[in-house]
């Protein structure tokens, strides 16, 4: 039957003086742990990622045993899947894109030809109306229809992949509205990108296709059951987030990495090999769909520069590369300080969804505005001729202006044969602007005014429009700040050394500029230089890249976290961190629950129906009469066993040496399963006088770790193994309490103990306390730490808040 119990008497004494007050039920809604959102962080449940070691399974391996066919079937489904995702992938990335800069270019030719014939007024009214309409669109689909499709969704990816399950992350509704928003936000010129909404809609065609069905549609595949778990979706999710950085900028290496540095946190060699072949088939599909039908693979991915590399770099352009490093380190820091601010100030204030459709509408007028009228303040320029007679001089040996002329220039206002240097970076696509400002056969077409307005505006209306209620994201804004910065700050070494003019080439202080607001901002590393040289098709310049990404990342990190994880606080996700050196000190009996409800092998119907009504707990230790683990049972395994009714008449009845429920009716559920509250509906009372004889489907092999096993130790299980629930027990294996993914969120540890005094307190006994005597230690049955004392314990049980357990 359930049981509700806390530690055993011979560990109470210390123990307790150390353990958070145990929430009574009218304090079951309350957490304080994270400061942020409380409810969405209570509502965030956690991911199976382990096997669930039960009879079930262990037949299933078996069965792929003696049958070796069965297994090899298993493996070449899974690399159909991956191949199929691959091409879709790329196919869809092109497709997006195309509407994207189609739509784009309508607004920009109706509107320019008014401009020219000297209808200002009626040219702003139209081109404003068309981007607030888009947006309008755009961001009434995600508010009131999916709310998760908001923002890049490199957020919830990275939560995904580090454990966490947010809701409607892998959904069909969630694909087509992040879809129609990403197209209408990026073809109204808001400064948001379509690169990450393409990782993020990736990742939902790979693990979508792995499942084999759908819960919208509501229907499965029984052929897919054995990848029809965690496991398996959130591999495929990884595939997927892969594939689409491969697809979006033609680097299917910087996609395996992006994957593995940003967003994993359990990885294996075969993982590794089918991300690699699926990024590979993105990038191949995506190839031929945009040059390989002419006959000629030239255009690798959808943002792609190529630059020339006809000379390099000497030793004495590393000092202005560092400094340049180094200043975009702090400008990277600044957005995210910037952006953080302007997203905390939206969660507190705007809750309502007529305010974020609002908000959406307000930044699009502004944006429009923006784009429509800074430009009119730069007077017209000649258009650049080409420069057929030009002979470089010998010290301009990276040759920036002895080659032709390649900036897309646009006139706007201007006569024929003329332009505008602001509207040719404004008035134009992002993929416009990005060529011109990566261009490195330019001179001074782009003048430093015009530089210095572009990366003020772009600066400051992309840290303000990030996070509002419409797709997009935030790779090629950040890109285009960078590159802005880059090339303003070659025109000013151009200015103040200008016996080397020719040697400067603003180019390629562009690509300086772009990895160090990357690094600055996203903190990326490897990934991010590798990803550089494949959009840039330039390995000349690797060296430099690195030297910018490294000495950018360590400035931005003394000022403030990466710009994502700024967001999974932010969103109140359950997200786990590299590591906690911080909390050395602890040990797994300060951090763990002790209000645990238990089973037993053999439980009535009637016990289970009333801790399911009880509790919200999604996982049940299984305990014997003495209290030792014989297992542990999921809320999901409870409820297939309820509605399958698999009962039997007493304790002591025989049970069948084979399960009656396999893999494939556990796996099936996810698609079928009803309503909790119509399972426990459908049990009569005859019903709950039977028992439910859990051994066969309950864990019996879940993780435990001594009571005294230090934090860092535990967390590593946590982040290597994929685990949802821990059981702590003590020498005896008696249950001590349970430990979840939530209890090891920084957030949570500093909250419990006020930040870091206790524990300091608790290391400096740890370290001053002598060896304990024998009698003392074996009556207490204690960690070989000291505790506070009776004094200590009332004050810190003041300050320490409450916990919700609901998540468990």
């Amino acid at each position: 039957m359930g049981v509700k119990w806390n530690l055993p008497e011979r560990m109470r004494s210390g123990a307790q003086m150390l353990m958070p007050p145990i929430p009574s039920e009218s304090d079951s809604d309350i957490y304080t742990s994270v400061p942020e959102s409380v409810e969405s962080f209570n509502k965030v449940e956690s991911l199976d990622y382990d096997p669930i070691e039960n009879y079930p399974y262990r037949a299933f391996r078996q069965q792929v045993s003696r049958k070796p066919v069965e297994g090899i079937v298993i493996e070449l489904r899974k690399w159909c899947v991956t191949l199929i995702a691959g091409l879709i992938t790329g196919a869809f990335a092109y497709s997006l894109s195309r509407a994207a800069n189609k739509l784009a270019q309508v607004k920009f030719d109706i509107v320019s030809d008014w401009v020219l014939e000297g209808r200002t007024w009626v040219s702003y009214v139209t081109f404003t109306a068309f981007c607030v309409g888009l947006v309008t669109i755009s961001s009434i689909l995600v508010a009131y229809v999916e709310p998760v499709a908001a923002g890049s969704g490199i957020t919830e990816t990275k939560a995904f992949l580090n454990g966490a399950n947010v809701a409607h992350t892998i959904r069909i509704r969630t694909f087509v509205i992040t879809t129609i928003s990403t197209i209408l936000s990026n073809a109204a010129g808001l400064f948001l990108g379509k690169e990450e909404p393409i990782v993020r809609l990736s990742s939902i065609i790979a693990s979508g296709m792995s499942q084999g069905g759908s819960r919208t549609l509501r229907f499965g595949l029984k052929s897919f059951a054995t990848l029809r778990n965690d496991h398996e979706k959130r591999d495929f999710f990884a595939i997927g987030a892969a594939a689409g950085v491969s697809a979006a900028f033609g680097a299917p290496i910087g996609g395996v990495l992006f994957s593995l540095e940003e967003s994993s946190s359990f990885w294996n060699n075969d993982l590794t090999w089918r991300m690699f072949f699926c990024s590979v088939v993105s990038t191949f599909t995506l190839n031929f769909i945009l040059s390989g039908v002419k006959g000629t693979f030239s255009t690798a991915g959808l943002i792609s520069y190529k630059i020339s590399n006809e000379a390099g770099y000497q030793l004495l352009d590393v000092v202005p590369f560092i400094f340049v490093a180094a200043l975009g380190g702090v400008l990277g820091a600044a957005f995210n300080s910037l952006n953080n601010r302007v997203a905390r100030a939206r969660t507190k204030y705007l809750t309502s969804r007529h305010a974020r459709v609002i908000e959406a509408i307000l930044m699009s007028l502004i944006t429009a505005t923006a784009i429509f009228t800074l430009p009119m303040i730069f007077p017209c320029r000649s258009d650049p001729k080409t420069p057929a007679t030009r002979v470089c001089p010998a010290v301009c040996f990276i040759g920036c202006q002895s080659f032709n002329n390649q900036i897309e220039t646009v006139s706007f206002s201007c006569d024929s044969g003329h332009f505008n240097p602001a509207a040719s970076m404004l008035f134009s696509t992002q993929d416009t602007a990005l060529k011109n400002l990566f261009s490195r056969k330019t001179g001074d077409e782009l003048t430093l005014p015009a530089l210095l307005l572009h990366l003020c505006a772009t600066f400051l209306l992309t840290a303000v429009t990030y996070g509002t209620s419409v797709a997009g994201g935030l790779f090629a804004p950040l890109i285009l700040i960078g590159s802005s910065y880059g090339r303003l700050c070659a025109r000013i070494l151009q200015l103040i050394v200008p016996a080397y003019k020719h040697h400067i080439c603003p180019g390629v202080y562009a690509l300086i500029g772009t990895s160090s607001m990357l690094g600055g901002s996203l903190r990326m590393t490897i990934s991010l230089t590798i990803i550089l040289v494949e959009l840039t098709n330039d390995i000349t310049y690797l060296m430099p890249l690195m030297i910018s990404v490294m000495v950018s990342k360590w400035v931005g990190d003394l000022f403030n976290r990466p710009l994502y994880n700024q967001h999974i606080d932010i969103m109140s996700l359950p997200f786990l961190e590299p590591s906690l050196k911080e909390f050395e000190a602890l040990r797994a009996m300060d951090v763990m629950h002790t209000s645990v409800r238990t089973l037993e092998p053999v439980t009535r119907v009637d016990s289970v129906l009333e801790l399911l009504k009880e509790t919200s707990h999604n996982g049940f230790p299984v305990v014997n009469q003495d209290r030792v683990v014989s297992g542990l049972i999921l809320r999901s395994q409870l409820r297939v066993l309820l509605r399958h009714k698999v009962f039997q008449v007493g304790t002591s009845a025989p049970c069948p040496e084979i399960p009656q429920l396999d893999l494939s009716d556990f796996a099936s559920s996810m698609y079928y399963e009803d309503k909790e509250d119509q399972v426990l509906k459908s049990i009569t009372d005859t019903d709950k006088t039977m028992y439910l004889n859990l051994t066969h489907y309950m864990n019996q092999f879940p993780y435990e770790v001594s009571h005294g096993c230090p934090i860092p130790r535990v967390f590593r299980l946590f982040r290597t193994m994929g685990l949802r629930h821990l059981l702590v027990v003590d020498s005896h294996r008696t249950l001590c309490g349970i430990i979840t993914r939530k209890d090891l969120v920084v957030d949570s540890i500093r909250t419990k103990f006020n930040g870091s005094r206790t524990f300091e307190r608790i290391a400096a006994k740890q370290h001053s306390s002598g060896p304990k005597s024998r009698s003392s230690t074996t009556a207490m049955k204690q960690p070989a730490f000291a505790v506070p004392d009776s004094s200590e314990s009332e004050n810190e049980e003041d300050r320490v808040g409450r916990f919700h357990t609901s998540s468990l």
